[in-house]
């Protein structure tokens, strides 16, 4: 359990150096040159737009992951006793075979698959409620961002490139 724990500790830490290095810092600049595109070429609106789908995104998966690490926990905790009971029961082979306790070994382990099991679909329930809300934020946003580079095409004040340009923008920027 220990050397499990431990390996998913080792493998959270690179993740997380990886994804600031190769995702957000990039993003973030990405961002900044949008805004200021965006800014310099076009009304505040699609500022404002942006600035407001990308906020309401980060707050929304930001609440939204820290309510699902008690989740991912009780996974994590399941899954480990789980193994940690196979793992006991196979190097205490002899002792449970001498003792009759096969059955009594197998339900215990029957019992820690179907905790991680509860716990581990609890947690993948969650995610799918994330990724939900995020493209539920996303189509908000671009329908936003459509509406009015739309508008301003009828009245003649953007072109339909522009309009193309204004929507790869702000696509763009949810891809990381």
């Amino acid at each position: 359990g220990i050397t499990r724990d431990i390996e998913r500790g080792s493998r959270s830490i690179s993740s997380l150096i990886n994804y600031t290095l190769y995702s957000i810092l990039p993003t973030l600049v990405e961002l900044a040159l949008v805004l200021i595109i965006l800014f310099v070429s076009y009304d505040l609106i699609f500022v404002t737009i942006t600035g407001l789908s990308l906020t309401t995104y980060i707050v929304f998966t930001v609440m939204v992951s820290n309510w699902r690490i008690g989740l991912r926990r009780a996974a994590n905790d399941s899954d480990s006793a789980a193994n940690t009971q196979a793992i006991d029961s196979l190097l205490n082979y002899e002792t449970v075979k001498y003792f009759n306790n096969e059955e009594f070994e197998a339900q215990r382990y029957d019992d820690c698959l179907q905790r991680w099991e509860l716990a581990a679909t609890r947690s993948q329930v969650s995610l799918s409620w994330l990724n939900m809300g995020q493209q539920l934020i996303i189509a908000a946003g671009v329908t936003a961002m459509m509406w009015q580079a739309t508008a301003r095409v009828v009245e003649g004040s953007m072109t339909v490139g522009d309009l193309v340009l204004v929507n790869a923008f702000l696509i763009q920027l949810y891809l990381p």
